[in-house]
């Protein structure tokens, strides 16, 4: 059987997504895979550049319409992590239940 790449992700293939994973076979065995990385860059990191951490979070929310929920909390933990602020517990529980809807929806 001849060898031949297919494209893989956690996405559909026809939809973009933060990356694809095209996997050659040989019938049913892998042979190679490449990692395409880099579909959602937008320049947002320049963009932030010229905002403080508040006003960077709604760009957070509009990198991958798929995942809104976890580039926003990824941000806020870093950035509380840098502040060394402390999040009330109740805070931790409503962040945890949202990106538990987002990875149902």
């Amino acid at each position: 059987m001849a060898q031949m790449w297919i494209t893989m992700g956690p996405q559909h293939p026809m939809t973009h997504g933060l990356w694809t994973l095209r996997v050659k076979v040989d019938g049913e065995t892998v042979v190679d895979t490449e990692a395409e990385l880099g579909y959602i860059h937008r320049g947002v990191e320049k963009i932030c550049e010229a905002r403080d951490f508040t006003q960077v979070t709604p760009y957070c929310d509009r990198l991958c319409y798929v995942s809104a929920m976890t580039w926003s909390n990824s941000y806020i933990y870093a950035a509380e992590d840098l502040l060394e602020a402390d999040v009330p517990e109740r805070a931790e529980y409503i962040r945890l239940l949202a990106a538990e809807l987002q990875r149902l929806a």
